[in-house]
């Protein structure tokens, strides 16, 4: 998405909306049950960078708009990352206790 501020040839914009728009609507599916705001947010970015029907807006427009997909990208990322070792805790834990077993 930073790139995207820098002059690039046309093919790379499409790329990008390519890989933007499956990125936020795989993740607005995955998040929907735990992060209902931000599933949606992801929903709209997806829907802003849909390769099907395409949103024709001016360079100044769609600098603004790749600076906030950035953001909810990232601000998505960081809030997985930080419910991540909950989850990985209870699955370590879960292998240790199955191990006790063993009797």
């Amino acid at each position: 998405m930073g790139l995207a501020l820098l002059p690039m040839p046309y093919g790379y914009y499409q790329v990008l909306r390519l890989v933007a728009f499956g990125c936020a609507t795989f993740a607005a599916i995955q998040l929907w049950s735990r992060r209902q705001l931000l599933s949606v947010a992801l929903a709209l970015t997806a829907l802003t960078f849909n390769p099907v029907f395409p949103v024709h807006l001016d360079r100044s427009v769609w600098s603004l708009l790749n600076i906030i997909a950035a953001a909810i990208f990232i601000i998505g990322w960081l809030r997985t990352e930080k419910a991540a070792p909950t989850a990985q805790g209870s699955k370590s834990a879960l292998i240790e206790n199955s191990f006790d077993h063993d009797a």
